[in-house]
């Protein structure tokens, strides 16, 4: 069990965690200031799933962006500085906001990495 714990939650780069942890919480507080001050019913649902969007995040965001570079091959593209912003922002929302959703799919991946890894090392 402390194997597969330290493989999924523990599998990424700890600067790379807490960098998009970073961009969590503030993602997360900035939408828990809108939803505290709402007249949304339903807004205590929503209070309690921020804090588990903000540490899902990380994750979210690592296989969304390994995903990218799979397609885009790790080549750099050049535009311009507001598309690129827009399109960064609305990416992080989007990795926030469906991270109940994506994570657990970037976690299988990251331990399936890790393991793969933790063999090629073995036979090395």
């Amino acid at each position: 069990m402390k194997d597969l714990l330290r493989k999924t939650f523990g599998g990424l780069n700890m600067a790379y965690y807490l960098r998009h942890l970073l961009f969590g919480v503030l993602l997360g507080a900035f939408w828990f200031n809108g939803m505290w001050h709402s007249a949304n019913p339903e807004k205590q649902y929503f209070l309690i799933a921020i804090p588990f969007m903000t540490l899902l995040y990380p994750y979210s965001r690592w296989l969304y962006e390994t995903i990218v570079d799979f397609f885009t091959g790790g080549h750099d593209f050049i535009v311009a500085v507001p598309i690129f912003f827009a399109c960064k922002l609305f990416t992080m929302m989007m990795c926030f906001y469906l991270s109940p959703i994506i994570a657990p799919v970037g976690l299988v991946f990251i331990f399936l990495v890790n393991r793969r890894q933790e063999k090629l090392e073995m036979n090395d």
